[in-house]
């Protein structure tokens, strides 16, 4: 017996033709309401105009650092200045010595916001730290071991970077993309005089402190940057005999035995390339004088005793 019945049939096809009447769903029909979409680029627009003013501001406030900094050094170099000139006009004043201690306060408050400073910086270089460490080098020697050796740290850092081939290679491609730029940085060659200075500034921190033995490897630090350098070989050894000058020099500034003063103004005189060695050239005349002096009244004791 035939089963009649087309119920079933019949629901399928009204189902389909259902589905017929139904719109089709667009893969990009969410584009076409104009309403989302100006809401989208609104909030899009306000996050990069965010990140924008939060950037400028930033730029601006390591511009005022940096200007802040740069103010403090300068009052620095004034205040010594006045000091010098007050002391030389007025060395037969009865107040000499309670005007000394003024300048001394002043120089003292200078010194703590110049470290202030420093730390405001947002990328300080090896230069500015030298620079604070050397202030503080002769009242607080403790606090500019601590600046020098961060200079150090830098300076030994971007001397690792220079010579890394992929930072080479990225200056080459930028170089070829963009053309040559000039180097708005300090040159490898002016990095290497810095870390030189940063050493020996070092060492004359450490010898004011009686630290003669961490003072000896600072100062063999520098001999040794400048003797592995590749600069000239009488550039090479006029670097070298300046570091032994400057030993000398701060071991005699901490009154230390004046025949390791001695000793390192013979290395310096026996270092100091012959080229160099002309009646202008104020280097070589310095290092002549002290080791005359030095020769002629370092006693049997290891003090100096010059003539009365």
């Amino acid at each position: 017996m035939i089963d009649n019945d087309q119920r079933p049939v019949l629901i399928r096809i009204a189902r389909l033709e259902e589905r017929l009447k139904e719109k089709p769903k667009l893969r990009f029909a969410f584009f076409k309401d104009s309403s989302r979409l100006i809401s989208i680029s609104a909030f899009i627009i306000s996050i990069v105009t965010t990140i924008y003013s939060w950037r400028k501001d930033d730029i601006q406030g390591h511009e005022a650092a940096r200007r802040e900094f740069d103010s403090t050094m300068q009052q620095v170099i004034d205040i010594a200045v006045k000091n010098f000139e007050f002391q030389v006009k007025n060395k037969d004043e009865k107040n000499l010595g309670a005007m000394n201690g003024w300048f001394n306060t002043q120089t003292g408050l200078l010194q703590n916001k110049a470290i202030q400073d420093l730390a405001g910086l947002h990328d300080a270089s090896m230069f500015d730290y030298i620079v604070v460490g050397n202030l503080l080098a002769v009242g607080q020697p403790a606090r500019a071991t601590k600046l020098i050796d961060k200079a150090i740290e830098i300076g030994l850092q971007k001397k690792k970077e220079h010579e890394q081939i992929f930072y080479r290679a990225i200056a080459q491609v930028q170089n070829k993309l963009f053309g040559e730029k000039i180097d708005v940085s300090i040159s490898d060659e002016q990095r290497l005089h810095d870390l030189g200075s940063a050493y020996t500034s070092l060492g004359q921190a450490l010898l004011a402190q009686r630290k003669a033995d961490d003072a000896q490897k600072a100062y063999e630090a520098a001999i040794q940057l400048f003797d592995k350098s590749e600069l000239p070989i009488d550039a090479k050894r006029n670097q070298i005999a300046m570091v032994y000058k400057f030993w000398a020099d701060a071991e005699a500034s901490a009154a230390s035995d004046c025949n390791s003063s001695l000793a390192h103004l013979k290395s310096g005189f026996a270092n100091f390339p012959e080229v160099y060695r002309v009646p202008d050239n104020s280097d070589w005349n310095s290092i002549q004088y002290e080791l005359s002096y030095v020769t002629a009244y370092c006693g049997s004791d290891g003090k100096l005793h010059p003539l009365p």
